[in-house]
């Protein structure tokens, strides 16, 4: 059965009352001070809420979740993969550390921006980070930890590229890829230049779409871009422009599956 994961974790003990965390979804790991963490699942049947509850005190949010995986950040900026395939034991994963730096866009209040731009150390968030459980990928006795990918549109004239930072741990490359100059094309092959890309100030949501395809979305544009996350198509990515985003059927596939998931 599927879950609705509440995206902030919470202290084991704190859950709501008919919320138990089950001993039996445990995993651990250590940060990257080395200091132990042990995560475990609080899983109660939509529409109630589910839990990723941590036995410290620290503040740590879900980012994305596909299949039987759940990517989430701890407050020192530690992102960690939680698997819990059926049949198999949890597992917890520390990533590796990403030292690619990010454009950010400067803010001059809420809701205005400067036409300017600062180098900071990079932030996987919600909006513009996903989780991919590739297919094939769960036939090894350890599974590897699933791809990882954030979008960020160029920020400069003609606006008809974007940035993936990547980890692709299950296929050789174990550490942060980035892939510059992503071309963002149409579904026709080519004609004139119909998307407004200049107006993409901020990516609203990433989601799963199949176990294949990643996609991104900006509502405000009523626009999403999708991009073909094989191994094979990731050396020359491109992605594919269009202006209604499959919302509906991208959130269906990106249903978290519980740990109790049957083979069937």
């Amino acid at each position: 059965p599927s879950v609705m994961l509440e995206r902030w974790g919470c202290l084991r003990g704190s859950t709501p009352a008919n919320v138990v965390a089950d001993d039996n979804t445990a995993a651990e790991s250590r940060t990257s001070r080395g200091q132990p963490l042990r995560v475990a699942l609080a899983r109660a049947s939509p529409p109630a809420i589910s839990f990723i509850c941590f036995d410290r005190g620290d503040d740590g949010y879900v980012i994305a979740a596909h299949g039987d995986s759940v990517l989430f950040r701890m407050s020192w900026n530690d992102y960690f993969v939680y698997m819990a395939a059926a049949g198999k034991p949890p597992s917890l994963t520390l990533l590796p550390v990403c030292d690619i730096p990010m454009n950010e866009r400067c803010w001059v209040s809420k809701d205005r921006f400067k036409d300017s731009f600062r180098t900071t150390g990079r932030v996987f968030d919600q909006q513009d980070t996903g989780i991919l459980r590739l297919r094939g990928e769960d036939g090894g006795e350890e599974a590897p930890p699933p791809l990882v990918a954030q979008l960020q549109i160029a920020q400069e004239p003609p606006f008809d590229t974007a940035e993936l930072c990547v980890l692709r741990p299950g296929h050789g490359h174990p550490e942060w890829e980035l892939k510059t100059a992503v071309p963002i094309v149409h579904h026709d092959g080519g004609g004139e230049r119909r998307h407004g890309l200049e107006m993409w100030q901020e990516t609203n949501v990433a989601v799963p779409v199949g176990d294949r395809f990643m996609c991104w979305a900006n509502y405000d544009l009523a626009t999403f871009l999708i991009c073909d996350m094989a191994a094979a198509d990731l050396d020359n990515p491109k992605l594919l422009y269009g202006g209604s985003p499959p919302l509906e059927a991208a959130f269906v596939s990106s249903r978290w599956t519980s740990p109790s998931t049957s083979s069937e």
